[in-house]
């Protein structure tokens, strides 16, 4: 079988009147092909700098996720800090890293490292959880 530069060479000696139609037409979608390519490229050079530029940006800073971020991170480890409401002078009381098990609109369910479970509901402003261990 010939490469498409092949067919596109030899196509105008040819003597069949839909020859120059063919060769057009072949030539078009040979650019559109190359340019396809070229465009496929670009698109991935993009992702990878704003991907990297996502990494960087969240090896200094180390934000609270939103509850539609913890939803992508379903099976994922975060690092989740409850405050204590009793004694506010305390702060945050407990932090340690859980797995989220399951999470939908309202709550999510995490796993700590000695396999206990704990829900945390979205309404509330006692908890919060990042990708991160803060120190």
């Amino acid at each position: 079988m010939k490469t498409l530069d092949e067919v596109i060479f030899e196509a105008p000696y040819s003597p069949t009147p839909w020859e120059s139609d063919a060769l057009r037409y072949l030539k078009k979608y040979k650019n559109t092909d190359e340019n396809y390519k070229k465009a496929i490229a670009h698109v991935t050079e993009v992702i990878d700098h704003y991907e990297k530029m996502v990494a960087d940006y969240l090896a200094v800073n180390n934000p609270p996720l939103t509850w539609d971020e913890l939803r992508k991170m379903e099976g994922k480890p975060v690092w989740v800090e409850v405050y204590d409401q009793i004694n506010e002078k305390t702060g945050w009381h407990t932090a340690s890293w859980k797995l989220i098990e399951f999470i939908n609109d309202e709550y999510f369910d995490v796993r700590d490292s000695d396999g206990e479970q704990e829900c945390f509901y979205k309404s509330e402003n006692d908890w919060q959880a990042y990708r991160k261990e803060r120190s």
